[in-house]
């Protein structure tokens, strides 16, 4: 995504910025009143820190809404726009222990 030839967080992130798929398998937060096939938005955090507001889409199922959280699985490139999943920390594996 660039606006007038650059991309709109480089201001924030030197002259390339985060790539988008960067993003793919990150968690993100809806900052929308729903999420569907045609609509949404959502933040997303960036390895250093900075955050970016995507466009956001989901097939139909289990509803997102404002302050949800997501789970952003694809990259649409010619539209703009991530695939997001409803992800529910309670079942995020304990992450692996220390020497395994």
């Amino acid at each position: 995504m660039t606006v007038g030839g650059r991309k709109p967080w480089a201001r924030f992130a030197g002259d390339e910025g985060p790539s988008l798929r960067e993003f793919v398998g990150a968690l993100c937060v809806i900052r929308t009143g729903w999420v569907d096939i045609r609509f949404g938005q959502a933040e997303v955090r960036a390895a250093d820190g900075s955050t970016a507001l995507v466009q956001v889409r989901q097939y139909e199922g289990e509803e997102l809404a404002l302050g949800s959280t997501g789970l952003l699985y694809a990259y649409e490139e010619d539209q703009g726009f991530f695939w997001v999943t409803p992800f529910d920390p309670g079942l995020d594996p304990a992450p692996p222990e220390p020497g395994r």
